[in-house]
């Protein structure tokens, strides 16, 4: 993640309300700390990473995500991934 400044009217654009950008990014930000908690707990005692339901179905972190994670908080990492459309995402309409 670069050192440029997010723009909220560039992401906007991007989708249909600020209702959305909110959930989205609040949504991305929950997944990225998931992410960097087991990160953290399988690299300093993965014995304890039994006990977390909330962190089974969790993927691992990238390199990529690592760093932007030290630099950053989760919520600056999710609306700048947003701005340079590195998030996608799509509504389940049950008919």
């Amino acid at each position: 993640m670069s050192n440029s400044q997010i723009n909220i009217g560039e992401i906007l654009n991007k989708v249909k309300s600020k209702y959305l950008l909110v959930m989205i990014t609040a949504k991305r930000s929950r997944q990225l700390s998931l992410l960097e908690q087991k990160d953290t707990i399988l690299n300093l005692d993965p014995e304890k990473l039994k006990g977390r339901t909330d962190l089974e179905k969790v993927g691992t972190i990238t390199d990529e995500e690592k760093v932007n994670l030290k630099q950053h908080k989760p919520i600056l990492v999710a609306l700048n991934e947003m701005q340079n459309d590195k998030i996608t995402y799509k509504f389940n309409e049950d008919k």
